[in-house]
């Protein structure tokens, strides 16, 4: 399997900007993030849902050595807002658009996800893809559920350009900037 490449990566973005969903409402998201997730299958992937977060997805890779466990999250929720920008792949859902760049973050998790799931990484990789982060609170939902227990316990997290490392998970310290680099191209 080789990596996602730069046409691939924008092909997923422009297919998840056109069905924007709100929050605890990403069922078609939700569903094509599987498809594609499911498709890159390999023996150190474990795939999770969370009952009482039903669009909830986690993602867990074994790592060959492991010393921690890295976590990265994306949010996968839209704004209800109209879209106007006249784009071939606008919004298809009236009222409801990735306004504030979530396509952009999932398709970024994606190529992440994918180089990992073909190249077993050295350390643990858990990658959650968090529901209702705009409201209603999807990822303080999943945490009350207990989803992050045992293995599924990261030591840090990386939630788009920041890292929070974990001491215990309910009490997060040391947040410190991290960078990530999108090819302008990235539309």
């Amino acid at each position: 399997m080789t990596d996602l490449d730069a046409d691939a990566l924008i092909a997923i973005r422009r297919d998840l900007h056109q069905i924007p969903e709100l929050a605890l409402h990403e069922t078609r998201t939700h569903d094509y993030l599987m498809a594609k997730i499911q498709s890159w299958q390999s023996s150190w992937m474990t795939i999770k849902g969370v009952p009482e977060v039903p669009t909830a997805i986690m993602v867990r890779l074994a790592g060959t050595d492991p010393r921690r466990t890295i976590g990265y999250r994306t949010d996968i929720d839209a704004l209800p807002v109209t879209e106007a920008t006249g784009l071939p792949f606008a919004s298809t859902i009236p009222g409801q658009m990735h306004a504030c760049g979530h396509d952009v973050h999932m398709a970024v998790a994606l190529g992440i996800l994918q180089h990992f799931a073909a190249n077993q990484p050295r350390d643990n990789m858990l990658f959650f893809f968090q529901p209702a982060e705009e409201e209603d609170y999807g990822g303080y939902r999943v945490y009350q559920a207990g989803a992050f227990t045992g293995e599924w316990q990261p030591d840090e997290f990386f939630l788009r350009f920041m890292t929070i490392r974990r001491y215990r998970l309910a009490n997060w310290r040391r947040v410190r900037g991290h960078s990530l680099r999108v090819r302008p191209r990235f539309t």
